[in-house]
Order: structure tokens, then C-alpha cells, then sequence
């Protein structure tokens, strides 16, 4: 039997947008933790067939982005599926818009996204931009100078700015200091319980 692996993505994909799902019905998040949680939930959306592939099918040409090239075979599985786990998880953390540990998970994540995928496939196009393309499998490729745009405005400029707004929030902050940055939810509640716990 012949898997359809556009929908065997899909149906991941629906799996992993049900779960973003959950974060963002608790209305914690503010609009620049959405773009966060975006930028990191493109990198979801990009490996939505690696992973599987990797494993099940045969004729997998094998895995290449960035700095990272993977021959077919279980290690496929590993680094897609490692890179769909941290960029899902940090969109998730994202959307918490909690600052501390959640906040240093993204700004790592991210550095690493940008310094393995993101610069180089940037650099890669900017070197030769005719002979460069973006391949999804085998059946959708964006050549050329769009493929140089795209590699630009979606895999690099997005991951710059979530790592310099988690790394601004990497320590936790007081109520005096939340409240004075409109870009992050309050939790009055919580801050009088601590302090009267003290």
C-alpha cells in the first residue's frame, strides 16, 4: 500500500494546529507573542512529512535544509521530528507570554533555527539566486528570486525578532514592571497571592 503523504502531513498538521489551538483559546497572549508563535509554527508546518517519510517511505531523497543534510533513514525522524517538537513547543510557550525559563526555550530554539536554516538558506540564495529553489517534497518548488524573498521574510526576519522579544523577557518580572509594558498580560491575582505568601 502506497501512503498519500500530503495527507498523512495534513492530518499531522491538524494534530499539531488542535494543540496551538488550546494555548490560544486561553487568551493569555498578546499580538507579538502570536507573531512569535507564528514564526516558530512555520517551522511546524515545513516539516509536516519529513518526519514520517524518514521512516516509511523507501524512496525518500532524503532530508536538506540549511547547514542540515540528512540521508534517508531514521535520522530523518530524528532531526525533523526534534525541530517540529522545539518549534511546536515554543510557539505553545509563546502564546503564554509568560516571562523566565519558557522565554530562554525560545530564544534558543529560535537561535539555533536561524543559525542551522534560516542565514544559510538565506546566504545560499543570495549566492547563486538563479539556481536556488525551495523544495516541499516533490511536488511544490519555488525557484529563483521569489525562493530568495520567501527564504528572507519567512525563515530569517520572523526568527530575529522572536529572539530579541523572548530574550527581552527572559527574567521573570515584578507586577510594578509587567504592568508598565502593555505587551504582556497582568495576573494581579497571582502577584498579591506571592506576595502575601511572603
Amino acid at each position: 500500500m502506497t501512503l498519500n503523504w500530503w495527507n498523512l502531513g495534513l492530518s499531522a498538521g491538524a494534530v499539531y494546529v488542535a494543540i496551538l489551538g488550546v494555548f490560544v483559546a486561553q487568551r493569555q497572549w498578546t499580538w507579538a507573542a502570536m507573531g512569535v508563535a507564528g514564526a516558530n509554527f512555520l517551522f511546524v508546518l515545513l516539516h509536516l512529512m519529513a518526519p514520517f517519510r524518514g521512516v516509511l517511505d523507501p524512496a525518500y531523497a532524503g532530508y536538506q535544509a540549511g547547514m542540515l543534510q540528512v540521508a534517508p533513514g531514521p535520522l530523518v525522524t530524528l532531526v525533523s521530528g526534534s525541530i517540529v517538537a522545539a518549534a511546536l513547543a515554543s510557539a505553545c510557550l509563546a502564546l503564554r507570554a509568560r516571562p523566565g525559563r519558557g522565554m530562554i526555550f525560545i530564544a534558543i530554539v529560535d537561535t539555533v533555527l536561524l543559525l542551522t536554516i534560516g542565514l544559510p538558506e538565506l546566504i545560499s540564495g543570495l549566492t547563486e539566486p538563479t539556481a536556488y529553489r525551495i523544495e516541499l517534497g516533490e511536488s511544490f518548488q519555488l525557484p529563483g528570486a521569489a525562493a530568495v524573498w520567501a527564504g528572507g521574510l519567512l525563515f530569517c526576519l520572523p526568527l530575529v525578532l522572536s529572539i530579541v522579544w523572548s530574550a527581552r523577557r527572559t527574567r521573570p518580572m515584578t507586577l510594578a514592571a509587567r504592568a508598565s509594558d502593555p505587551s504582556l498580560p497582568v495576573d494581579i491575582s497571582n502577584e498579591a497571592a506571592h506576595h502575601e505568601a511572603c
